[in-house]
């Protein structure tokens, strides 16, 4: 069965690995990806010139002339990204993987309510935004959420990376991957115990998932970090087992304690160097 997947352009630097991202993802079983570029409206405008933005000390009238202005620049951007994407990627009516363009008026709700439509919805970091959509669209919309790398991936689920914490997020995240994990060469589950002292009863659990995906078919093979090297000790554990794609749970803690403590989903949020697919 064909996969639906969601690409959201912003007009900005990410929309091309957002579209490489995408792309990838669709080949693994064959898909269809909408590119969605969502822009601001002249409502949206007035609302945001009337508490002041884009700067302060200009007025509602340029504040508006300067956000049309940077709207065009980036539908022009979204456009170039994707007619690029469609040409490099060889995509045509025979391509098993199919791509459509759509552009609409909106700002997050629109996307929100798309991403609910979709298998998989996939966003990129752009430095410009707030990473508030990202959260957005991953506690909301019920759908799994894949976060494009700064860098277009050569490969996307070839070599699965698995972060595991035992936990209702991981698992389902997992079971939201599967058809991902069908068809990995190579599985690695990752896990860092909390504290020292802890090493047996992590080892347990990942023991207990590596049986559950042997069951279902699955070959895997399990890495553990030292104890308490959080969120980083397991970016770069999947760094070194070469994964394409690292697959987890988001905010198995709370979303504000995550922010305010840190935590492994804002970490990945801030940086990965592969694609990471997030389920809540």
């Amino acid at each position: 069965m064909a996969r639906m997947i969601l690409a959201s352009l912003s007009g900005l630097s990410s929309d091309h690995t957002v579209l490489d991202t995408a792309i990838a993802a669709a080949h693994i079983d064959g898909g269809h990806v909408l590119a969605l570029r969502t822009r601001i409206d002249v409502v949206d405008v007035a609302a945001a010139a009337s508490i002041g933005l884009p700067r302060p000390g200009l007025g509602i009238s340029d504040s508006i002339v300067r956000i049309r202005e940077e709207e065009r620049v980036r539908a022009r951007h979204a456009r170039g990204a994707y007619d690029e994407a469609r040409s490099r990627h060889g995509i045509d009516a025979g391509s098993p993987v199919t791509l459509a363009w759509e552009e609409t008026a909106s700002l997050s709700d629109t996307l929100l309510a798309r991403a609910r439509y979709h298998d998989l919805t996939v966003m990129g970091r752009d430095e410009e935004l707030s990473p508030e959509r990202i959260r957005t669209v991953l506690l909301t919309s019920g759908r799994p959420l894949l976060l494009a790398p700064p860098r277009a991936p050569s490969l996307l689920g070839k070599t699965v990376a698995i972060a595991w914490k035992e936990g209702a997020e991981a698992a389902r995240a997992i079971t939201a991957a599967e058809p991902l994990l069908a068809r990995a060469e190579r599985i690695f589950i990752l896990a860092a115990p909390d504290r020292s002292g802890a090493q047996d009863q992590t080892a347990g659990s990942v023991a207990r998932l590596a049986e559950h995906l042997t069951g279902k078919g699955f070959k895997t093979e399990i890495r553990l970090t030292e104890p308490g090297g959080g969120p980083h000790a397991i970016r770069n554990l999947a760094y070194e087992c070469d994964a394409d794609l690292l697959v987890m749970g988001a905010y198995a803690h709370s979303r504000v304690r995550e922010m305010l403590l840190g935590g492994m989903t804002e970490a990945m949020l801030a940086d990965c160097a592969i694609p990471v697919f997030l389920f809540h």
